[in-house]
């Protein structure tokens, strides 16, 4: 059975409660800011924003600060958002002498609805992209007034695009990870993320 990652918001989170997070996200923006920098077991993923959005640029060179194996890339609308980011990681790494390739993304699904309408076609392979995260709080606030914490509440477009992460990360080949919520028991979340094929 795969080792099942989870991700919580560092920001956003009890680091009591970070316990069951095999990476832990953060804000790059917030990276000079906080103390809750995670301990050496623990993989540091800087969250930016698609290239479209004022702070990407900025969000980005924070982010290169820390040597990040990894970044996850929120508020996209599909393939050519990721593409733009691996561009500018390609720039980022060779004014660094890094290896070509050595910053990987992990697309944030679930937070915009082109992002799940972008889930429905085929995607290329992508030689940056490690996997998808699943998150829909944003989204959710977009849909509806109420705060729903169990998938059971959920409305129904964020289910699909729950299970449509699931589905495309096996299709090409990469992991597919939950964002764990503030409010999540962590062990429940993790089985059923697991039960579910994350």
């Amino acid at each position: 059975m795969k080792k099942l990652s989870f991700l919580a918001d560092l920001t956003n989170t009890d680091p009591n409660a970070l316990a069951d997070a095999d990476m832990v996200l953060i804000d790059a923006l917030k990276l000079k800011k906080s103390n809750l920098l995670p301990d050496a077991n623990r993989r540091l993923v800087p969250v930016i924003e698609a290239a479209h959005h004022p702070s990407s640029k900025v969000a980005l060179e924070a982010a290169m600060t820390v040597r990040p194996s990894v970044v996850a890339l929120r508020g996209l609308f599909g393939v050519p958002d990721i593409q733009q980011i691996s561009s500018r990681l390609a720039v980022e790494e060779a004014e660094r002498d890094w290896g070509d390739g050595e910053v990987k993304i992990l697309a944030v699904m679930g937070d915009t609805a082109a992002s799940i309408r972008a889930l429905t076609i085929p995607w290329p392979k992508l030689h940056r992209l490690a996997g998808f995260i699943f998150s829909p709080l944003r989204l959710q606030s977009v849909l509806t007034q109420e705060a729903a914490t169990t998938l059971e509440r959920w409305p129904d477009p964020l289910r699909l695009g729950r299970s449509l992460t699931v589905l495309m990360a096996s299709d090409i080949g990469v992991p597919a990870y939950e964002w764990l919520l503030p409010d999540h028991n962590g062990t429940e979340a993790r089985e059923l993320a697991q039960r579910d094929g994350f």
